[in-house]
């Protein structure tokens, strides 16, 4: 695998050489197998199942229960049964580090089918950016109450309003190293060993916790009483983390894009574009003009 990323101007460029995994037949037949301590407890069990139904043809049908080609019935059934069990358990089976994730999750982690690596990657992203959205979304609309925690001076709200912007491009900075050089290094084989879920797993986990802090950012825009007179350079920082989330809407149209192309190995090449946040000259023009009136 080689990797690489290089930053433009308004976007983040990931090239990343994937080896596609996908497990094959004899894969799967050895993880059924390495259930095999399921298989006697299964067969017993099985056995039972079986000679219940065997005795109740034999009276439907009139055959007698010492005939062989029912016993041989009984334990081809038997088998078929207990067999069964173990597939359903690999199938349905948790891969290491995985056991809190939703069970579509867990699913492509243990089998693995063709593109599992995106769909693992896209599978979890979505579980964990769903319930925030429609948090996010209700705080922005103003569906949420914000209780005021605090009620600066003129001095104090113009120095913490004046930190914002670096907090944005800090948040910007995290998602780049995150979405462009992380996630696709954690979702890429090298040569004969697939990539490990939990990798991909932790770079999920790791987005989460960026895309809570830009809701986090917009809460406490709520919760802050400007000073008389500084209201609208306070409306103007309102959803400057929107390039930050814009991002990662990207990145799942990346993810969609992959699991549907025709990719046999090879560089992948793809460019995630950070817009500048809203109202930032408007908001800079305001400060200037604020501190010129009060000379400061």
């Amino acid at each position: 695998m080689s990797d690489s990323a290089e930053g433009q101007e308004g976007g983040q460029t990931s090239e990343t050489k994937f080896v596609l995994w996908r497990k094959s037949i004899w894969d799967h037949a050895k993880g059924v197998l390495a259930k095999w301590w399921l298989l006697p407890s299964a067969m017993i069990a099985g056995f039972g199942i079986a000679w219940t139904i065997a005795e109740a043809a034999s009276t439907l049908f009139d055959v007698s229960m010492k005939e062989w080609p029912l016993y041989v019935a009984v334990l081809s059934l038997t088998l078929v049964l207990a067999l069964g069990y173990a597939v359903k358990q690999y199938v349905t089976g948790c891969p290491e580090g995985l056991d809190g994730e939703s069970a579509a999750a867990r699913r492509l982690a243990q089998l693995q089918p063709p593109r599992w690596e995106f769909r693992l990657a896209r599978q979890l992203l979505r579980d964990k950016l769903l319930s925030l959205d429609v948090e996010l979304e209700d705080l922005l609309a103003g569906r949420v109450f914000v209780p005021i925690e605090k009620s600066l001076s003129i001095p104090d709200f113009l120095g913490w309003s004046e930190l914002r912007p670096a907090n944005v491009i800090r948040m910007a900075t995290v998602s780049k190293q995150l979405i462009a050089v992380d996630l696709p290094a954690s979702m890429a084989a090298t040569g004969k060993q697939p990539a490990d879920p939990r990798a991909i797993l932790a770079i999920a986990d790791r987005i989460r916790e960026l895309y809570l802090q830009t809701i986090v950012f917009e809460r406490t825009n709520h919760s802050v009483s400007p000073p008389s007179g500084f209201e609208s350079l306070h409306a103007l920082q309102f959803n400057w983390t929107e390039p930050v989330r814009s991002a990662l809407r990207q990145l799942l149209d990346f993810l969609d894009t992959m699991i549907e192309a025709d990719l046999e190995g090879g560089f992948v090449s793809f460019k995630i574009t950070y817009e500048t946040p809203p109202n930032v000259d408007a908001f800079n023009d305001e400060t200037d003009r604020l501190r010129g009136e009060l000379g400061m």
